[in-house]
Protein backbone atom coordinates (compact mmCIF):
# COMPACT_ATOMS: atom_id res chain seq x y z
CA UNK A 1 0.00 0.00 0.00
CA UNK A 2 1.21 3.49 -0.90
CA UNK A 3 2.10 5.26 2.44
CA UNK A 4 1.20 8.68 0.99
CA UNK A 5 -2.56 9.23 1.61
CA UNK A 6 -2.69 12.08 -0.91
CA UNK A 7 -1.51 9.83 -3.73
CA UNK A 8 -4.05 7.18 -2.69
CA UNK A 9 -6.80 9.77 -2.86
CA UNK A 10 -5.75 10.92 -6.33
CA UNK A 11 -5.91 7.33 -7.58
CA UNK A 12 -9.41 6.85 -6.22
CA UNK A 13 -10.78 10.04 -7.75
CA UNK A 14 -11.44 10.25 -11.53
CA UNK A 15 -12.49 13.73 -12.47
CA UNK A 16 -15.31 13.99 -14.99
CA UNK A 17 -14.30 14.92 -18.57
CA UNK A 18 -10.62 14.38 -17.76
CA UNK A 19 -8.75 11.43 -19.33
CA UNK A 20 -7.16 9.07 -16.83
CA UNK A 21 -3.42 8.69 -16.68
CA UNK A 22 -2.27 6.17 -19.34
CA UNK A 23 -5.26 6.66 -21.64
CA UNK A 24 -4.39 7.46 -25.31
CA UNK A 25 -6.56 10.57 -25.08
CA UNK A 26 -5.74 14.12 -24.17
CA UNK A 27 -7.87 17.16 -23.46
CA UNK A 28 -7.60 20.00 -25.99
CA UNK A 29 -8.94 23.46 -25.27
CA UNK A 30 -10.69 24.87 -28.32
CA UNK A 31 -12.82 27.94 -28.98
CA UNK A 32 -15.99 25.90 -28.68
CA UNK A 33 -14.81 24.40 -25.40
CA UNK A 34 -12.94 21.30 -24.30
CA UNK A 35 -12.30 18.61 -26.94
CA UNK A 36 -10.75 15.17 -26.52
CA UNK A 37 -8.25 13.89 -29.05
CA UNK A 38 -7.63 10.14 -29.08
CA UNK A 39 -4.57 8.59 -30.75
CA UNK A 40 -4.67 4.79 -30.93
CA UNK A 41 -2.24 2.24 -32.33
CA UNK A 42 -3.83 0.35 -35.25
CA UNK A 43 -0.73 -1.39 -36.57
CA UNK A 44 -1.54 -4.79 -38.13
CA UNK A 45 0.49 -7.71 -36.90
CA UNK A 46 3.75 -8.05 -38.81
CA UNK A 47 3.52 -4.61 -40.46
CA UNK A 48 6.81 -2.92 -41.26
CA UNK A 49 5.40 0.54 -40.58
CA UNK A 50 3.47 1.70 -37.56
CA UNK A 51 -0.07 2.90 -38.16
CA UNK A 52 -1.91 5.29 -35.84
CA UNK A 53 -5.46 6.60 -35.99
CA UNK A 54 -6.44 9.99 -34.60
CA UNK A 55 -9.90 11.37 -33.94
CA UNK A 56 -11.31 14.24 -31.86
CA UNK A 57 -14.52 14.03 -29.82
CA UNK A 58 -16.72 16.31 -27.76
CA UNK A 59 -16.61 14.10 -24.67
CA UNK A 60 -14.07 11.81 -23.03
CA UNK A 61 -16.64 8.99 -22.97
CA UNK A 62 -17.01 9.11 -26.78
CA UNK A 63 -13.23 9.07 -27.18
CA UNK A 64 -12.96 6.03 -24.88
CA UNK A 65 -15.65 4.19 -26.80
CA UNK A 66 -13.91 4.85 -30.11
CA UNK A 67 -10.55 3.67 -28.74
CA UNK A 68 -12.19 0.43 -27.58
CA UNK A 69 -13.81 -0.11 -30.98
CA UNK A 70 -10.53 0.40 -32.86
CA UNK A 71 -8.61 -1.93 -30.57
CA UNK A 72 -11.30 -4.62 -30.89
CA UNK A 73 -11.33 -4.26 -34.68
CA UNK A 74 -7.53 -4.56 -34.88
CA UNK A 75 -7.59 -7.64 -32.67
CA UNK A 76 -10.41 -9.25 -34.66
CA UNK A 77 -8.74 -8.48 -37.94
CA UNK A 78 -5.45 -9.92 -36.71
CA UNK A 79 -7.22 -13.14 -35.78
CA UNK A 80 -8.98 -13.25 -39.14
CA UNK A 81 -5.74 -12.64 -41.04
CA UNK A 82 -4.00 -15.37 -39.09
CA UNK A 83 -6.83 -17.80 -39.84
CA UNK A 84 -6.96 -17.13 -43.61
CA UNK A 85 -5.03 -19.79 -45.49
CA UNK A 86 -3.28 -19.43 -48.81
CA UNK A 87 -6.09 -21.42 -50.42
CA UNK A 88 -8.76 -19.11 -48.97
CA UNK A 89 -6.90 -15.99 -50.07
CA UNK A 90 -6.46 -17.35 -53.59
CA UNK A 91 -10.15 -18.23 -53.80
CA UNK A 92 -11.12 -14.71 -52.67
CA UNK A 93 -8.85 -13.26 -55.34
CA UNK A 94 -10.29 -15.52 -58.05
CA UNK A 95 -13.85 -14.55 -57.10
CA UNK A 96 -12.88 -10.88 -57.32
CA UNK A 97 -11.68 -11.19 -60.93
CA UNK A 98 -14.97 -10.22 -62.53
CA UNK A 99 -12.98 -8.00 -64.91
CA UNK A 100 -11.72 -10.91 -67.02
CA UNK A 101 -13.28 -13.77 -68.97
CA UNK A 102 -14.28 -16.97 -67.23
CA UNK A 103 -11.69 -18.90 -69.20
CA UNK A 104 -8.99 -16.54 -67.89
CA UNK A 105 -10.06 -17.16 -64.29
CA UNK A 106 -10.01 -20.89 -65.00
CA UNK A 107 -6.48 -20.50 -66.34
CA UNK A 108 -5.42 -18.79 -63.10
CA UNK A 109 -7.00 -21.64 -61.15
CA UNK A 110 -4.99 -24.20 -63.12
CA UNK A 111 -1.78 -22.21 -62.60
CA UNK A 112 -2.39 -22.07 -58.84
CA UNK A 113 -3.09 -25.81 -58.55
CA UNK A 114 0.53 -26.92 -57.92
CA UNK A 115 1.01 -24.08 -55.43
CA UNK A 116 -2.07 -25.06 -53.46
CA UNK A 117 -1.09 -28.72 -53.43
CA UNK A 118 2.06 -27.63 -51.61
CA UNK A 119 1.00 -24.80 -49.27
CA UNK A 120 -2.80 -24.55 -49.36
CA UNK A 121 -3.21 -24.82 -45.56
CA UNK A 122 -0.46 -22.35 -44.66
CA UNK A 123 -1.59 -19.07 -43.08
CA UNK A 124 -1.10 -16.44 -45.76
CA UNK A 125 0.11 -13.87 -43.22
CA UNK A 126 2.93 -16.20 -42.11
CA UNK A 127 4.49 -16.66 -45.55
CA UNK A 128 8.09 -15.49 -45.87
CA UNK A 129 10.44 -15.20 -48.87
CA UNK A 130 12.23 -18.36 -47.77
CA UNK A 131 8.91 -20.22 -48.10
CA UNK A 132 8.62 -19.05 -51.72
CA UNK A 133 12.15 -20.22 -52.47
CA UNK A 134 11.33 -23.60 -50.93
CA UNK A 135 8.14 -23.73 -53.01
CA UNK A 136 10.12 -23.09 -56.21
CA UNK A 137 12.51 -25.91 -55.33
CA UNK A 138 9.60 -28.26 -54.65
CA UNK A 139 7.85 -27.42 -57.92
CA UNK A 140 11.10 -27.87 -59.85
CA UNK A 141 11.60 -31.38 -58.46
CA UNK A 142 8.17 -32.90 -57.77
CA UNK A 143 5.48 -30.36 -58.59
CA UNK A 144 3.66 -32.31 -61.29
CA UNK A 145 0.48 -34.02 -60.11
CA UNK A 146 0.26 -37.07 -62.34
CA UNK A 147 3.73 -38.50 -61.61
CA UNK A 148 5.37 -36.20 -59.05
CA UNK A 149 7.80 -35.11 -61.74
CA UNK A 150 9.29 -31.64 -62.13
CA UNK A 151 7.36 -28.72 -63.54
CA UNK A 152 8.88 -26.79 -66.41
CA UNK A 153 10.34 -23.32 -65.72
CA UNK A 154 7.46 -21.87 -67.73
CA UNK A 155 4.85 -23.60 -65.53
CA UNK A 156 6.65 -22.53 -62.35
CA UNK A 157 6.78 -18.91 -63.51
CA UNK A 158 3.06 -19.03 -64.33
CA UNK A 159 2.26 -20.50 -60.91
CA UNK A 160 4.29 -17.85 -59.10
CA UNK A 161 2.74 -15.13 -61.24
CA UNK A 162 -0.77 -16.19 -60.22
CA UNK A 163 0.26 -16.49 -56.55
CA UNK A 164 1.85 -13.03 -56.70
CA UNK A 165 -1.39 -11.55 -58.01
CA UNK A 166 -3.31 -13.16 -55.15
CA UNK A 167 -0.84 -11.77 -52.61
CA UNK A 168 -1.06 -8.33 -54.23
CA UNK A 169 -4.81 -8.59 -53.75
CA UNK A 170 -4.24 -9.31 -50.07
CA UNK A 171 -1.98 -6.27 -49.74
CA UNK A 172 -4.51 -4.02 -51.49
CA UNK A 173 -7.20 -5.49 -49.25
CA UNK A 174 -4.98 -4.68 -46.23
CA UNK A 175 -5.10 -8.26 -44.99
CA UNK A 176 -1.41 -8.62 -45.81
CA UNK A 177 1.38 -6.12 -45.28
CA UNK A 178 3.59 -7.22 -48.19
CA UNK A 179 3.88 -9.56 -51.15
CA UNK A 180 6.61 -12.05 -50.22
CA UNK A 181 7.11 -13.21 -53.83
CA UNK A 182 8.65 -9.83 -54.68
CA UNK A 183 12.39 -10.11 -54.92
CA UNK A 184 12.37 -13.91 -55.20
CA UNK A 185 13.79 -14.91 -58.57
CA UNK A 186 11.76 -17.45 -60.54
CA UNK A 187 13.60 -20.07 -62.61
CA UNK A 188 15.08 -18.92 -65.89
CA UNK A 189 12.86 -19.63 -68.86
CA UNK A 190 14.00 -20.16 -72.42
CA UNK A 191 11.34 -18.90 -74.82
CA UNK A 192 10.99 -20.83 -78.04
CA UNK A 193 10.73 -18.65 -81.13
CA UNK A 194 11.40 -19.08 -84.80
CA UNK A 195 12.48 -22.50 -86.04
CA UNK A 196 12.66 -23.84 -82.47
CA UNK A 197 8.85 -23.84 -82.35
CA UNK A 198 7.32 -27.28 -82.85
CA UNK A 199 6.11 -27.70 -86.44
CA UNK A 200 6.14 -29.98 -89.45
CA UNK A 201 8.99 -28.98 -91.79
CA UNK A 202 8.44 -27.25 -95.10
CA UNK A 203 10.42 -27.51 -98.31
CA UNK A 204 10.87 -25.21 -101.29
CA UNK A 205 10.37 -21.50 -101.67
CA UNK A 206 7.79 -19.30 -103.34
CA UNK A 207 5.28 -21.23 -105.45
CA UNK A 208 7.25 -24.42 -104.77
CA UNK A 209 6.80 -24.20 -100.99
CA UNK A 210 5.03 -27.20 -99.51
CA UNK A 211 4.67 -29.26 -96.33
CA UNK A 212 4.49 -32.98 -97.09
CA UNK A 213 3.31 -33.87 -93.57
CA UNK A 214 0.43 -31.40 -93.85
CA UNK A 215 -0.59 -32.87 -97.21
CA UNK A 216 -0.39 -36.38 -95.75
CA UNK A 217 -2.56 -35.34 -92.80
CA UNK A 218 -5.23 -33.91 -95.09
CA UNK A 219 -5.30 -37.05 -97.21
CA UNK A 220 -5.53 -39.26 -94.12
CA UNK A 221 -8.39 -37.29 -92.50
CA UNK A 222 -10.54 -36.58 -95.57
CA UNK A 223 -12.78 -39.59 -94.87
CA UNK A 224 -12.93 -39.07 -91.10
CA UNK A 225 -16.25 -38.15 -89.54
CA UNK A 226 -14.74 -34.74 -88.69
CA UNK A 227 -12.89 -34.36 -92.00
CA UNK A 228 -14.00 -30.77 -92.62
CA UNK A 229 -12.88 -29.74 -89.14
CA UNK A 230 -9.47 -31.38 -89.60
CA UNK A 231 -8.93 -29.50 -92.83
CA UNK A 232 -9.79 -26.24 -91.05
CA UNK A 233 -7.22 -27.12 -88.36
CA UNK A 234 -4.71 -27.84 -91.12
CA UNK A 235 -5.29 -24.27 -92.34
CA UNK A 236 -4.22 -22.81 -89.00
CA UNK A 237 -7.51 -22.22 -87.17
CA UNK A 238 -7.21 -22.68 -83.40
CA UNK A 239 -8.95 -25.40 -81.45
CA UNK A 240 -11.14 -22.75 -79.81
CA UNK A 241 -12.03 -21.35 -83.27
CA UNK A 242 -13.20 -24.73 -84.53
CA UNK A 243 -14.88 -25.90 -81.33
CA UNK A 244 -16.88 -22.65 -81.26
CA UNK A 245 -17.71 -22.67 -84.98
CA UNK A 246 -21.43 -22.69 -85.84
CA UNK A 247 -23.04 -23.66 -89.13
CA UNK A 248 -24.25 -20.07 -89.37
CA UNK A 249 -20.57 -19.04 -89.50
CA UNK A 250 -19.96 -21.18 -92.59
CA UNK A 251 -20.91 -19.74 -95.99
CA UNK A 252 -20.96 -22.77 -98.27
CA UNK A 253 -21.67 -20.72 -101.40
CA UNK A 254 -18.89 -18.19 -100.79
CA UNK A 255 -16.52 -20.84 -99.50
CA UNK A 256 -15.72 -18.87 -96.35
CA UNK A 257 -15.60 -19.47 -92.62
CA UNK A 258 -16.05 -16.59 -90.15
CA UNK A 259 -14.59 -16.79 -86.65
CA UNK A 260 -17.01 -15.01 -84.31
CA UNK A 261 -16.58 -16.94 -81.06
CA UNK A 262 -14.41 -19.51 -79.33
CA UNK A 263 -15.21 -22.49 -77.12
CA UNK A 264 -12.69 -23.60 -74.49
CA UNK A 265 -12.59 -26.21 -71.75
CA UNK A 266 -13.33 -25.24 -68.15
CA UNK A 267 -12.16 -27.93 -65.79
CA UNK A 268 -12.91 -31.56 -66.55
CA UNK A 269 -16.62 -31.41 -67.33
CA UNK A 270 -17.53 -27.94 -68.53
CA UNK A 271 -16.73 -25.43 -71.25
CA UNK A 272 -17.21 -21.75 -71.98
CA UNK A 273 -18.19 -19.94 -75.17
CA UNK A 274 -16.89 -16.40 -75.49
CA UNK A 275 -15.83 -13.76 -77.97
CA UNK A 276 -12.46 -14.26 -79.65
CA UNK A 277 -9.59 -13.39 -77.32
CA UNK A 278 -8.49 -10.46 -79.47
CA UNK A 279 -9.95 -8.31 -82.28
CA UNK A 280 -7.53 -9.94 -84.73
CA UNK A 281 -9.06 -13.37 -84.08
CA UNK A 282 -12.43 -12.18 -85.43
CA UNK A 283 -11.93 -12.77 -89.16
CA UNK A 284 -13.43 -14.29 -92.33
CA UNK A 285 -11.24 -16.80 -94.17
CA UNK A 286 -11.71 -17.92 -97.82
CA UNK A 287 -10.94 -21.54 -96.96
CA UNK A 288 -12.18 -23.04 -100.24
CA UNK A 289 -9.97 -20.75 -102.30
CA UNK A 290 -6.89 -21.66 -100.26
CA UNK A 291 -7.68 -25.37 -99.89
CA UNK A 292 -10.18 -26.60 -102.51
CA UNK A 293 -12.35 -29.41 -101.18
CA UNK A 294 -12.80 -27.95 -97.71
CA UNK A 295 -16.41 -26.91 -98.37
CA UNK A 296 -17.18 -30.38 -99.75
CA UNK A 297 -16.01 -31.97 -96.50
CA UNK A 298 -18.03 -29.49 -94.46
CA UNK A 299 -21.16 -30.29 -96.51
CA UNK A 300 -20.57 -33.99 -95.78
CA UNK A 301 -20.26 -33.25 -92.05
CA UNK A 302 -23.55 -31.33 -92.10
CA UNK A 303 -25.34 -34.18 -93.91
CA UNK A 304 -24.08 -36.69 -91.33
CA UNK A 305 -25.22 -34.39 -88.56
CA UNK A 306 -28.71 -34.22 -90.11
CA UNK A 307 -28.83 -38.03 -90.24
CA UNK A 308 -27.71 -38.24 -86.59
CA UNK A 309 -30.47 -35.80 -85.63
CA UNK A 310 -33.11 -38.02 -87.23
CA UNK A 311 -31.79 -41.12 -85.49
CA UNK A 312 -31.52 -39.40 -82.08
CA UNK A 313 -35.04 -37.97 -82.17
CA UNK A 314 -35.96 -36.25 -78.93
CA UNK A 315 -32.53 -37.05 -77.48
CA UNK A 316 -30.90 -34.65 -79.93
CA UNK A 317 -29.36 -31.54 -78.39
CA UNK A 318 -29.55 -28.59 -80.75
CA UNK A 319 -26.61 -26.18 -80.43
CA UNK A 320 -25.92 -25.10 -84.00
CA UNK A 321 -22.26 -26.06 -83.53
CA UNK A 322 -20.24 -27.84 -86.18
CA UNK A 323 -18.38 -30.10 -83.73
CA UNK A 324 -20.92 -32.34 -81.97
CA UNK A 325 -21.30 -36.06 -81.31
CA UNK A 326 -24.05 -38.43 -82.49
CA UNK A 327 -26.69 -36.90 -80.18
CA UNK A 328 -25.72 -33.26 -80.67
CA UNK A 329 -23.58 -32.85 -77.54
CA UNK A 330 -20.71 -30.42 -78.19
CA UNK A 331 -17.42 -32.23 -78.56
CA UNK A 332 -15.04 -31.47 -75.72
CA UNK A 333 -11.93 -29.53 -76.78
CA UNK A 334 -9.69 -32.10 -75.08
CA UNK A 335 -11.44 -34.89 -76.98
CA UNK A 336 -10.70 -33.10 -80.25
CA UNK A 337 -6.99 -32.86 -79.33
CA UNK A 338 -6.86 -36.52 -78.32
CA UNK A 339 -8.49 -37.54 -81.62
CA UNK A 340 -5.80 -35.52 -83.45
CA UNK A 341 -3.07 -37.48 -81.68
CA UNK A 342 -4.76 -40.75 -82.59
CA UNK A 343 -5.04 -39.80 -86.25
CA UNK A 344 -1.37 -38.82 -86.42
CA UNK A 345 -0.34 -42.08 -84.79
CA UNK A 346 -2.49 -44.20 -87.12
CA UNK A 347 -0.87 -42.50 -90.12
CA UNK A 348 2.66 -42.88 -88.65
CA UNK A 349 3.11 -39.15 -88.87
CA UNK A 350 5.59 -37.03 -86.89
CA UNK A 351 4.15 -36.38 -83.42
CA UNK A 352 3.23 -32.75 -82.76
CA UNK A 353 0.58 -30.90 -80.76
CA UNK A 354 -2.64 -29.77 -82.43
CA UNK A 355 -1.72 -26.12 -81.85
CA UNK A 356 1.53 -26.67 -83.73
CA UNK A 357 -0.45 -26.86 -86.97
CA UNK A 358 -0.63 -23.07 -86.66
CA UNK A 359 3.16 -22.90 -86.44
CA UNK A 360 3.39 -25.15 -89.48
CA UNK A 361 1.14 -22.82 -91.46
CA UNK A 362 3.14 -19.79 -90.38
CA UNK A 363 6.40 -21.28 -91.66
CA UNK A 364 4.66 -22.41 -94.85
CA UNK A 365 3.45 -18.84 -95.43
CA UNK A 366 6.97 -17.51 -94.87
CA UNK A 367 8.45 -20.05 -97.30
CA UNK A 368 5.80 -19.12 -99.87
CA UNK A 369 6.73 -15.45 -99.59
CA UNK A 370 3.46 -14.28 -98.01
CA UNK A 371 3.82 -10.81 -96.53
CA UNK A 372 3.95 -10.86 -92.68
CA UNK A 373 0.92 -8.55 -92.49
CA UNK A 374 -1.15 -11.00 -94.57
CA UNK A 375 0.12 -14.09 -92.75
CA UNK A 376 -0.64 -12.47 -89.38
CA UNK A 377 -4.16 -11.53 -90.53
CA UNK A 378 -4.87 -15.13 -91.59
CA UNK A 379 -3.72 -16.56 -88.27
CA UNK A 380 -5.44 -13.85 -86.21
CA UNK A 381 -2.20 -12.34 -84.87
CA UNK A 382 -0.95 -8.80 -84.75
CA UNK A 383 2.00 -8.21 -87.06
CA UNK A 384 4.22 -7.67 -83.99
CA UNK A 385 3.25 -11.04 -82.55
CA UNK A 386 3.81 -12.81 -85.86
CA UNK A 387 7.23 -11.28 -86.39
CA UNK A 388 8.31 -11.88 -82.79
CA UNK A 389 7.26 -15.54 -82.87
CA UNK A 390 8.19 -16.65 -86.38
CA UNK A 391 10.77 -14.14 -87.64
CA UNK A 392 12.70 -13.13 -84.50
CA UNK A 393 15.74 -12.30 -86.65
CA UNK A 394 13.63 -10.67 -89.33
CA UNK A 395 15.19 -7.29 -88.73
CA UNK A 396 18.69 -8.52 -89.55
CA UNK A 397 18.51 -7.58 -93.23
CA UNK A 398 17.24 -4.11 -92.37
CA UNK A 399 20.04 -3.61 -89.86
CA UNK A 400 22.59 -4.73 -92.45
CA UNK A 401 21.17 -2.24 -94.97
CA UNK A 402 21.42 0.62 -92.50
CA UNK A 403 24.99 -0.35 -91.62
CA UNK A 404 25.93 -0.47 -95.29
CA UNK A 405 24.46 2.95 -96.08
CA UNK A 406 25.89 4.64 -93.00
CA UNK A 407 29.24 3.00 -93.66
CA UNK A 408 29.35 4.33 -97.22
CA UNK A 409 28.39 7.81 -96.05
CA UNK A 410 31.22 7.89 -93.52
CA UNK A 411 33.92 6.80 -95.97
Amino acid sequence: MDPDPRRRARRRVRLPQVPAWGEPTRRVEAKQGARFRAVVDATPRGALQRRQLTKTFGSVEAARAWVSEVRAAVAERGARERDETVAELCERWLRSRTDVREVTVNGYRDQLAPVLRAIRSRAAVDLRPRDIRALIEHLATSGRKRDNGPLSPRSIRAALGALSQALDFGVADETLTRNVTKGVRPPRQTTKVGESLEHWPTTGRGTEARCEALEQFRAHTADDRLGGAWWLSSLGLTRADICGLRWSDVDMEAGTVTVRQGRVALGSSNYAVDDPKSPQRRRTLPVEEVLPGTVGLLRRMRRRQAEDRLRAGSAWRETGLVLVDEVGTPLRPDTYSERFRQLCASASMPKIHLHSLRHTNAFLFIAAGVAPTDAAAWLGHTVETFLGAYLPEGGASGIAAVAAKVGKRSE
